[in-house]
């Protein structure tokens, strides 16, 4: 094996997430199932030196992941007419130029810090990054230390359907906004402000119930549901977990019976699911794990999505809402 691909390949896949890149593989007909970064990083670099990859789709790739593992995205929609020409000359008065290609986040900058900004046809991308400051206990020491983590932000936004999405990485107890006032949510309203000034338009959180209700009681179905809850009409919460890996909760005799008496008055504030492959037209080569927060706006992954894994699921939600 090439060692200078091989070393490549180590410092590529550094900060990734192996299950993401195994992911992205299976999801581009490289089928592996290694279970080491090593494994990995030498099945990566055999691919690359077989001619089956490039680097130049290796690093797209974890530029995707980056952009999608482990984020929380809240979905917003907006009524104002706004261009391509309106959102170039904003972006100049923050200092920014378009790119041409999307780019890796600055690891540990000193302040939140742009990493690129993409006007593609109606499809506007901009990446910043950030340091929040995680503590730990010594207890050698008897001190609290704090560790430095790098988070990642992003803006999606389409100037033609007037839908936008932000996708935050979780925040720690301390970051660049935690000294101002209501810091639990200021790291989230400081990117909901920027994009809103970027854009011009005010950013209005989009409304899922009915989309979580169409993904839960439509048939045949886009989801497993892995659990089950929902509000009565008494207000009163009920939900169940099936134990058993591939089954669905629907399929339980018990919930069969609660929603075949009173189902159709359920209201759904927020579920977790897994999403199909078989129902996904070839989109999905694997279960992909979401939480959909009604009352936040939100949709939550896990950290081993890449960016069409996520994007699917966005986009299947806007189709229903």
């Amino acid at each position: 094996m090439d060692k200078k691909i091989l070393a490549q390949v180590e410092k590529t896949l550094h900060n990734a997430s192996i299950a993401s890149v195994r992911s992205w593989l299976k999801g581009n007909g490289k089928k592996f199932s290694a279970g080491t970064r090593d494994r990995m990083i030498a099945r990566v670099a055999t691919l690359i030196e077989k001619s089956e990859i490039t680097f130049a789709e290796l690093e797209d790739a974890i530029i995707g992941i980056e952009e999608a593992g482990g984020k929380l995205l809240v979905l917003y929609k907006f009524d104002e007419d706004c261009t391509s020409s309106a959102v170039k000359t904003q972006l100049a008065k923050l200092g920014l130029t378009i790119a041409t290609t999307r780019q890796l986040a600055k690891p540990s900058p000193s302040k939140p810090t742009v990493a690129y900004a993409t006007l593609q046809g109606d499809v506007l991308r901009v990446k910043w990054s950030e340091t929040h400051n995680k503590p730990r206990m010594d207890f050698d020491q008897d001190k609290v230390e704090y560790d430095d983590v790098s988070k990642v932000i992003v803006l999606v936004a389409n100037l033609k359907t007037k839908k936008a999405e932000i996708r935050y990485d979780r925040p720690e107890i301390f970051h660049p906004h935690s000294g101002s006032a209501k810091a639990k949510d200021s790291y989230f309203n400081y990117y909901a402000k920027l994009a809103e000034t970027i854009l011009g338009v005010k950013l209005i959180k989009s409304e899922l119930q009915k989309a979580l209700k169409k993904l839960i009681e439509d048939q045949p179905s886009l989801v497993r549901l892995h659990r089950g809850g929902h509000t009565n009409q008494r207000n009163n919460y009920f939900s169940g977990t099936v134990r058993k890996g591939e089954a669905d909760i629907r399929d339980d005799d018990e919930y069969k019976a609660m929603y075949a008496k009173s189902g159709n008055a359920w209201s759904y504030e927020d579920q977790s699911f897994y999403w199909r492959p078989d129902r996904s037209d070839g989109a999905l080569t694997r279960q992909v794990f979401s939480h959909v927060d009604t009352l936040a706006s939100s949709l939550r992954v896990d950290a081993d999505c890449w960016d069409a894994e996520v994007e699917y699921a966005v986009q299947k939600i806007r189709e229903l809402q």
